[in-house]
């Protein structure tokens, strides 16, 4: 089968270090990207409560 071929090819071609070493490499970035994404989430967050602060205040002025 050609899928077994390919396995094959590429278990020849990496080996344990290789993939350690692109570990180290891809999770710090990983780890950083979530906590930018996290801290982006928080800032929208932020932002749609401070719009719905404001959005109450003209609706209180305007009722008066």
């Amino acid at each position: 089968m050609i899928i077994f071929e390919i396995k094959d090819k590429l278990r020849e071609k990496i080996d344990k270090k290789d993939i350690k070493e692109l570990e180290d490499k891809v999770f710090p970035l990983m780890g950083d990207f979530v906590s930018r994404t996290k801290l982006f989430d928080e800032k929208i967050d932020e932002t749609k409560r401070q719009m719905l602060r404001f959005d109450e205040v003209i609706m209180d002025k305007a009722s008066k």
